[in-house]
């Protein structure tokens, strides 16, 4: 979808495996201040299976990931998944530094 206001930028559903790379090579630069704790790395084997067994009941959440281009430039994205039936987690957003400020 090209944005009205903004010709030359445009934004795309991709799934999350285009999008990753992307997330994981700027991650560094664009969340410096975020700290990152796997909590299942300190769970008990049946807290993990618990955690299983709930996912189990849920079925496959909904996931969505949008990118923002400009050309055939990755420029910013947004993504995030269903937390629950009723709750969806946008887990970030974020536009390049020098695309900022213009109303996208």
């Amino acid at each position: 979808m090209t944005l009205k206001s903004h010709p030359e930028y445009r934004i795309e559903k991709m799934t999350w495996s285009e999008l990753k790379p992307f997330f994981y090579q700027h991650r560094p630069t664009l969340f410096q201040n975020t700290f990152d704790f796997p909590s299942q790395s300190v769970m008990t084997d049946t807290e993990l299976k618990s955690l299983a067994r709930l996912g189990q009941n849920m079925g496959t959440p909904f996931r969505l990931s949008l990118g923002l281009f400009k050309g055939d430039e990755l420029v910013g994205w947004s993504f995030g998944w269903q937390h629950d039936k009723e709750t969806y987690y946008m887990t970030n957003s974020v536009i390049f530094q020098e695309h900022r400020r213009k109303g996208l």
